[in-house]
């Protein structure tokens, strides 16, 4: 399993780890290390658990960020709901893993929620151990919609769709962004 989204208490990272205690058959591998206080937490409540199945990697490149992903079997993706941005994220983190054809576990942000149950791609909970669990109990479903969902996932038609709202949103003087002459240069 995988969290690529660095160490962030606020995130819920702590309570990831703390699903490791219970899931010996499994590891858990969390890309960057985060701020000094969130990882002093992270290694505190290891070693006071004793929960000897998870890995902490400090940031690595690209290259080898998609060799970690490609060499795991779920990805987790947590926030907190603690205000509007985070609340309302769509994490750019599902899609660098279902890219990579892996199931995820999201925390229940609305998003995050919609993406995993309307494409059964994986399961949002803020029950770490039980989401991994279920995901795993599933795994050949939720890794073949993974891959599904990976081929029709086109940035490009994304764009030109948002572009076209956007025009549209304007058009209709739904708009509230710059001024018509600075729009109009942006397309």
């Amino acid at each position: 399993v995988i969290s690529t989204g660095g160490i962030s208490v606020p995130r819920g990272t702590l309570n990831l780890i703390e699903a490791f205690k219970d899931l010996k058959e499994y590891k858990l591998l969390i890309v960057g290390k985060g701020s000094t206080d969130d990882y002093n937490s992270a290694m505190e409540l290891i070693s006071k658990e004793q929960i000897e199945n998870v890995v902490i990697l400090d940031r690595v490149s690209l290259s080898e960020l998609r060799y970690l992903i490609n060499n795991s079997q779920i990805g987790v993706i947590e926030y907190h709901m603690n205000d509007l941005n985070n609340i309302n994220c769509s994490s750019g983190k599902i899609y660098e893993y279902i890219a990579e054809g892996l199931p995820v576990v999201t925390t229940t942000n609305a998003p995050l929620v919609r993406l995993t149950k309307e494409n059964k791609i994986g399961v949002s909970s803020n029950d770490f151990k039980e989401a991994i669990l279920s995901v795993f109990e599933n795994y050949s479903t939720y890794k073949e919609n993974a891959l599904k969902f990976a081929k029709k996932v086109s940035p490009e038609k994304n764009n030109k769709e948002l572009a076209e709202a956007i025009i549209k949103a304007y058009n209709e003087k739904k708009w509230y962004g710059p001024k018509k002459r600075v729009f109009e240069k942006l397309f």
